[in-house]
């Protein structure tokens, strides 16, 4: 054991000054031989390849933009069209229920009234989804990536448009809950005692 440590640490010295000298660079004049044309022309080809590569990439990344753009604009304009029926479908069973409850007496001013609120509600919902659906049909005419930066601005444009049209359901919404339902519950009600 005693001859075999002296052994292994003289083997690592030189082990480590052979690594050590192998490490060391040295100076190397520049190239003086010129670049051969045939390897000039080979660059030249891989970078058209390359270049063809992108340009293909990119048109069918504008493909799945259009594709996608217009999935989304019929998607929101069937939504529009399901929402602004179903109210429609409210405001004609709750001037229905006007004319019942007037058949049998029932003081429904406020009711006419709450009603005549949500129609408003109702047709700024449509209003609103209309620009929303117009603002994505106008994002179609902007040649894809060549633009600079005017697709964006109008896409960034339909999503505030987006926001407002989102606030629009969430208020008609609160407002049955909140105006509408409580008040008919209790037109119903005193229809019923009477």
């Amino acid at each position: 054991m005693k001859k075999v440590l002296p052994i292994l640490l003289s083997l690592s010295l030189v082990f480590l000054a052979g690594t050590a000298v192998g490490a060391q660079t040295t100076d190397r004049p520049a190239r003086t031989q010129p670049i051969r044309p045939e390897a000039i022309e080979a660059l030249e080809i891989r970078q058209e390849e390359r270049q063809a590569q992108r340009q293909q990439w990119l048109d069918q990344r504008c493909d799945v933009l259009e594709n996608h753009l217009s999935v989304q604009i019929n998607r929101y304009q069937n939504n529009a069209d399901k929402h602004t029926a179903r109210y429609e479908r409210m405001v004609a069973r709750l001037n229905a229920l006007v004319a019942r409850l007037q058949a049998d007496g029932v003081d429904t001013t406020k009711l006419e009234a709450a009603i005549g609120v949500f129609t408003e509600k109702v047709q700024l919902f449509a209003h609103n989804a209309a620009s929303y659906v117009e603002s994505l049909k106008a994002t179609q005419g902007f040649a894809c990536g060549e633009s600079e930066g005017d697709f964006r601005n109008v896409l960034v444009e339909s999503r505030s448009l987006l926001q407002i049209l989102r606030e629009n359901v969430l208020e008609i919404r609160t407002y049955w809950q909140e105006t509408l339902r409580p008040l008919i519950t209790q037109l119903v009600s005193t229809d019923s005692e009477e």
